[in-house]
């Protein structure tokens, strides 16, 4: 079995280098490999990375545009989008080439071929990992076709609905141990039965109790 691997920098962290499987004769790729390279020589392995062989072509093809992410047409056209509506929402693609005239000064893309070829590569991914931008196409409204764009964002609900719960909870908890009195244990001692796994004994406490409120 033939593998090759391509080591380049990472284009978010230049202290980083990154090993990615891009050709396998007989396999699956692997994941992509981060190291760092010390000052005084020796590696320093730190895990695995996102960067894939698609992301390679797109990183290769933007430094010979010479146009880094942040000025690509369509991350431009769907990170004002987001902002004007923050929900997020359905755009049709007449609509997307419309708002990207308004704010680039040209179309993003050529035809509807054009975008979804952008869209099912790596940039995509990107945009998600960069700018937490959640952009899918194929969507329908009435007989427009078009995409959705989605802003995601950390839940923060959570820790109150908890709160709400988990306190009722404690509350009655703390009730029943201030109006129980522990008067008795008993311990009853189980040996293990033939055949059984486990040569332990079993041992169960017995608590006797009364319901006087403390």
């Amino acid at each position: 079995m033939r593998s090759v691997f391509q080591l380049i920098r990472n284009p978010e962290n230049e202290d980083e280098c990154v090993a990615v499987h891009i050709k396998c004769s007989n396999a699956p790729k692997g994941k992509s490999l981060a190291f760092i390279i010390g000052k005084r020589g020796g590696v320093r392995w730190t895990g695995f990375s996102e960067l894939t062989a698609d992301d390679l072509s797109l990183i290769v093809k933007r430094k010979e545009k010479g146009v880094p992410y942040e000025n690509e047409p369509l991350v431009q056209v769907f990170n004002q989008l987001v902002t004007d509506r923050p929900g997020g929402g359905f755009w049709s693609y007449a609509e997307v080439k419309a708002q990207g005239m308004k704010i680039l000064g040209f179309p993003p893309f050529s035809d509807t071929a054009d975008l979804k070829a952008r869209l099912e590569g790596s940039l995509t991914r990107e945009m998600q990992r960069r700018d937490s931008l959640i952009v899918t196409f194929g969507h329908r409204r009435n007989t427009a076709r078009g995409i959705r764009i989605e802003k995601y964002r950390h839940p923060t609900g959570y820790q109150t609905a908890l709160s709400n719960l988990v306190t009722p909870i404690l509350s009655n908890i703390a009730y029943m141990f201030r109006t129980l009195t522990y008067t008795s244990v008993t311990n009853v001692t189980y040996a293990p039965a033939k055949g059984d796994e486990s040569d332990e004994n079993i041992t169960v406490y017995l608590l006797r109790t009364s319901s006087t409120t403390m």
